[in-house]
């Protein structure tokens, strides 16, 4: 009687919703194991949303999509470089395949981009010298961070 009570309480216990903790999101370590494998590009069609981000490969520079909806440049959790789209919860960062690459509200409307269409296979990079540049297809880079 006493394995099956304690089989039900393991039971229960497995199955109760671990709380979520707002806000949680942090420069130190990438938000899933997707996000470590894609290392320091953005590629066509990848997007990035509250809590994931791309690092240099020097794992000096962190590129942060946070949870106000900020895109920010970090290194050494101080930030170098933001978008300055705070204030919309929910927003995400998407390299289109056109080249651009675009901040949007969760209702699609567009907050802030770099400008780069059109330049089809485009793709960002998180550099080691703490830059983010957006290079062509052919490598020829068409905006930068400047940090």
């Amino acid at each position: 009687m006493k394995t099956a009570a304690v089989l039900i309480l393991v039971a229960v216990a497995a199955l109760s919703p671990l709380p979520v903790v707002a806000g949680a999101a942090s420069a130190s370590a990438p938000a899933t194991a997707e996000q470590a494998a894609a290392g320091n590009k953005l590629l066509p069609g990848q997007k990035l949303y509250a809590g994931q981000s791309r690092r240099s490969a020097n794992g000096q520079y962190v590129l942060l999509m946070q949870n106000d909806g900020n895109l920010v440049l970090q290194h050494a959790n101080t930030a170098l470089w933001s978008s300055k789209t705070a204030g919309h919860p929910g927003a995400f960062a998407v390299m289109q395949s056109d080249g651009n690459f675009a901040i949007y509200t969760p209702g699609r409307k567009p907050l802030w981009s770099t400008r780069t269409a059109p330049n089809p296979g485009a793709f960002l990079q998180v550099q080691d010298d703490g830059n983010v540049v957006i290079y062509s297809a052919a490598g020829k880079p068409l905006w930068g961070a400047r940090t």
